[in-house]
């Protein structure tokens, strides 16, 4: 049994025409699997807890604030609070 490639349709990948027209070197150009390339066993979450949305939340705002002092800090601004 045959399956589909999950890295490109029919052997070629159109975000990579530039390099080597869009070969696909997982399936050797042929659009097709001898394997499933679904991951056994994996549990795809549809929602995240209200913890992990907190946590994210905190993540991007932590890099949002550093993004900002390397930006003033590079540009030679001070910020007073």
């Amino acid at each position: 049994m045959r399956f589909d490639c999950d890295k490109c349709k029919n052997g070629k990948i159109t975000r990579y025409m530039h390099i080597d027209n869009g070969f696909c070197y997982k399936c050797n150009g042929t659009g097709k699997l001898s394997y499933d390339p679904t991951p056994k066993g994996a549990v795809i979450r549809e929602e995240w807890s209200d913890r992990e949305r907190m946590e994210i939340k905190e993540e991007q705002e932590m890099i949002e604030k550093a993004e900002r002092e390397n930006w003033m800090f590079a540009n030679n601004i001070e910020e007073y609070y």
